[in-house]
């Protein structure tokens, strides 16, 4: 039996287990809350000219950093002569 096969057999005893204990238990699965991301307003955003949304553009993440100045840069690993 090759590794695949085994991993496969092992993940569905493992599984079985889990659904055994949980129905004995009466204990319903856990289920992961959704994350909440806040889109732009269209109303902030000028569409027809993305330049023009500088320093206006909502931040994406709830935290976060700034790496780089806006505009273009070189990439390290792969620059084009």
């Amino acid at each position: 039996m090759g590794q695949y096969e085994n991993c496969k057999r092992q993940i569905k005893i493992v599984l079985k287990q889990a659904l055994k204990k949980q129905k004995a238990t009466g204990a319903k699965p856990a289920v992961p809350k959704e994350k909440v991301i806040e889109t732009p307003s269209v109303d902030k955003v000028n569409t027809a000219n993305f330049l023009a949304n500088k320093g206006k553009l909502p931040w994406p993440t709830s935290n976060g950093f700034i790496s780089e100045k806006y505009g273009t840069h070189a990439h390290p690993n792969y620059l084009w002569r």
